[in-house]
C-alpha cells in the first residue's frame, strides 16, 4: 500500500471517531446524539417511509 492511501485511510478512520470517544461521550452525556447518528436515525426514518409509500405490484 502506498502513503497516500495509509493516510487517506488513517483520516477516514479519524471522520469515523466522530472526534473521538471523549467528544462522543460528551455528547452522549448531555443527552445528545451526534451528527452520525442523527443522520442515522434520518436515513431510517425516511427509508421505511418511502417503503409505505412504494405501491406493491399486483
Amino acid at each position: 500500500m502506498g502513503s497516500n492511501s495509509i493516510e487517506l485511510e488513517r483520516r477516514r478512520a479519524a471522520a469515523r471517531a466522530g472526534g473521538g470517544e471523549k467528544r462522543v461521550a460528551a455528547q452522549h452525556a448531555k443527552g445528545k446524539l451526534t451528527a452520525r447518528e442523527r443522520l442515522d436515525v434520518l436515513l431510517v426514518v425516511a427509508r421505511s417511509a418511502s417503503r409505505r409509500s412504494t405501491p406493491r405490484a399486483s
